[in-house]
């Protein structure tokens, strides 16, 4: 029987192909992950981000029918907008009593969890939302340093971005006073070269992908550590 230690659901925007496989590639034994997606198809402004909204519900409900234990927003930006966090929170936690993770908000548990406070971001976003993203993580209690995007919004563009293409972006924002870099969007493929930049730059690595699951996980109640992944999934 799959999914006997707990399930984990995913709410996936539509064009994402790159979460789903992420998940599976991390989970435990007797940990099953299950999908629900959700019309998207990528994203320039915070008006973009916000009609997530829309669909939301229909998602959640259908989610539902597999009895998860837990559920994952997949879209790591959309926190930016104001209110989204509450109104998904209200939908899953206080409509269905499911404990909900959003990856923006696990990220920032992440890097204090780990006792980083001053982070460096790489992103594959426009200005405007990583303008968004650099508020959100200020206003959550950490110091960013330096912030850096790819200027893409086609979500199918993200997923393509190949690997040296990622090192690079994150290896220009390290520097001395950095002390974590945190990778945002849970459709871009960094999470098999999260250990790599960790042990090349020195530096705690963290991205959406990883810091969802590893807060999925926690809300689970299994303290299985995960090697190979980055400091924060290594965690007891």
């Amino acid at each position: 029987m799959y999914g006997w230690r707990g399930r984990i659901g995913l709410i996936v925007p539509s064009s994402n192909t790159t979460m789903e496989m992420d998940y599976h590639r991390l989970a435990p034994e007797g940990i099953s992950i299950h999908t629900s997606r959700i019309h998207f198809r990528g994203a320039s402004s915070t008006e973009d981000l916000a009609a997530l909204l829309k669909h939301a519900k229909d998602a959640v409900e259908i989610l539902l029918d597999c009895n998860p234990n837990v559920i994952v927003w997949g879209c790591t930006a959309a926190s930016i907008v104001p209110g989204f966090e509450d109104e998904v929170r209200r939908v899953i936690e206080v409509n269905h009593k499911v404990p909900c993770v959003m990856p923006l908000s696990a990220a920032v548990d992440g890097f204090k969890t780990l006792g980083v406070r001053k982070v460096s971001v790489a992103a594959p976003y426009t200005e405007e939302i990583l303008v968004g993203v650099r508020g959100y993580l200020e206003r959550s209690g950490l110091s960013v340093v330096d912030i850096k995007g790819l200027g893409l919004s086609d979500n199918h563009s993200i997923a393509r971005q190949p690997p040296q293409t990622i090192y690079q972006l994150v290896s220009s924002i390290n520097s001395n006073e950095t002390e974590g870099i945190f990778v945002s969007c849970t459709n871009l493929g960094v999470l098999t070269l999260i250990e790599k930049l960790e042990n090349d730059l020195g530096k705690v690595v963290i991205s959406s992908n990883q810091a969802g699951f590893w807060a999925a996980l926690r809300k689970m109640g299994v303290d299985e550590p995960i090697f190979g992944y980055g400091k924060l999934l290594a965690l007891r």
